[in-house]
């Protein structure tokens, strides 16, 4: 057996897939969308296959789809209503096959011109719609964590300029970074990557619309300064995960230019408000941001993971990741041009802007605005269809997340809790629990171009009809 197949079974192989494939994506509405849970049980189902000799490609492929499908929280079911995971639009899938299959080397320009001018231009693309401008710089990461990592080692070096080199040690203050209550934990995973340790990251009160209060972070900042401590780092959140508040960047840019400090925007799903003409302004001062981080994987279909770092300082990555080898290709010697790997929290890597940029052949910014600004009206949909059926939604966003309760239940916390899990058990939807300040509720999340009022409909009606059986 070698590793490739003859053409025509490599034929024969794609069009089975194809159509395999194909029968998931059409009737992703008949399946289950949460699986029953048994550890033994998928356990047993993977380690029976003998990996020693290979199989038939029909067997292989029946096997990890008959996996996939019976093991599996299926995201692309309109009626999975949970975190930032949509459905893929067709093109992206499209795109990320073609990266699979030529599979360009994205740590040298020399190895990949294409490739890295395509990931290059989208992210200028992007620092236009931001309001950055023409010169924006930026790179593409394995998603929002990496995102905010490269914030993190980005705003380090922007502040202490020697780090990379004699490491944190060097540092004789305890440095301090600001974000909310509401703020991705990625944040203190970065602190950690870093070597600052989470203590670092000072957690901010939020009001009651779950927005950064900036009282509190001038007074922790405050204190922090009369106590040693330096302030190099503030993170506003535009779309919160749980809620998803916005954070007033403005304000907190006036706070962070008074201090030094470094303004980082986690955009990360709420970024993609600024595709749409009506909910833009959700984003007002995300131009003035020393860095961005938005996922393409959260909210514009495409396949995991798809993270995007943005920046106006043009010399900033190539300042904290630049590195000297000997190994690497130098055929572009003397060129403009600048290697990703010393641009980059990663090494080697796929395309991974192949998925967004063959979509945004295909669909186009304006394409992308409009099914964004579905999404958002199927949400206002569903708060009225809750409310009109007794239902008390407690956050506030123009986002289509929605986190809702009985009024005469939210001193019973674990009421919402059971009514989640028995919804998940039958199959039929998937939600989550998320407490907006002391009360529980029952979260829901609009991601799917396929998740519309007909389905909106049947969803609340499953809801409604689990707390009358």
């Amino acid at each position: 057996m070698t590793l490739d197949f003859t053409p025509e079974i490599r034929e024969k192989a794609w069009t089975y897939l194809s159509d395999r494939l194909k029968d998931y994506s059409d009737n992703t509405i008949d399946l289950r969308v949460a699986p029953i849970l048994d550890q033994i049980e998928v356990r047993q189902f993977v380690e029976n296959q003998n990996l020693e000799k290979g199989i038939p490609y029909r067997e292989a492929i029946d096997y990890v789809l008959e996996g996939f499908t019976k093991f599996h929280v299926h995201t692309p079911h309109p009626h999975y209503m949970g975190l930032f995971n949509p459905r893929t639009s067709f093109p992206s899938i499209m795109g990320d096959t073609v990266a699979a299959t030529i599979n360009p080397q994205m740590a040298s320009w020399s190895h990949a011109p294409f490739g890295v001018e395509i990931e290059s231009h989208v992210i200028r693309e992007l620092g236009k719609k931001f309001g950055i401008g023409e010169n924006t710089d930026g790179v593409f990461t394995s998603g929002g964590a990496e995102a905010n990592l490269t914030a993190l080692c980005c705003a380090l070096q922007h502040r202490f300029p020697g780090i990379k080199e004699k490491g944190v040690n060097s540092i004789n203050v305890q440095p301090r970074i600001y974000a909310s209550k509401e703020s991705h934990h990625s944040i203190l995973k970065a602190a950690v990557i870093t070597g600052l340790g989470t203590e670092a990251v000072v957690s901010i009160d939020v009001d009651d619309d779950l927005q950064m209060r900036m009282d509190v972070l001038r007074e922790k900042i405050e204190n922090d300064i009369k106590a040693g401590k330096l302030p190099f780092m503030v993170v506003g959140t535009e779309g919160t995960t749980g809620a998803g508040a916005f954070d007033d960047l403005k304000e907190i840019r006036e706070i962070a230019d008074r201090y030094e400090m470094w303004m980082h925007a986690d955009a990360a799903y709420g970024g993609a408000c600024i595709l749409t003409k009506d909910y833009n302004h959700l984003l007002d001062g995300i131009q003035k941001a020393d860095s961005i981080t938005f996922d393409a994987h959260k909210w514009l279909s495409v396949p995991m993971g798809a993270g995007i770092f943005l920046t106006p300082h043009m010399n900033i990555l190539s300042q904290a990741f630049n590195m000297t080898t000997d190994y690497m290709p130098k055929d572009a010697a003397g060129m403009e041009v600048v290697d990703p790997y010393n641009h980059s929290i990663q090494w080697s890597r796929r395309s991974t802007a192949m998925k967004l940029y063959m979509a945004l052949l295909m669909i186009g910014w304006e394409g992308y605005g409009q099914s964004i600004q579905d999404d958002i009206e199927t949400g206002k949909y569903m708060k009225a269809k809750l409310e009109e059926s007794g239902w008390k939604v407690y956050n506030k966003t123009d986002l289509p997340i929605l986190c809702f309760n009985r009024e005469d239940k939210v001193n019973d916390p674990s009421w919402v809790h059971n009514l989640v899990q028995r919804l998940i058990r039958k199959g039929r939807m998937w939600l989550s629990v998320y407490p907006v300040g002391d009360i529980s509720c029952a979260r829901v999340c609009i991601t799917n171009f396929l998740t519309r009022k007909k389905e909106i409909d049947v969803i609340v009606d499953l809801i409604n009809q689990e707390i009358e059986n």
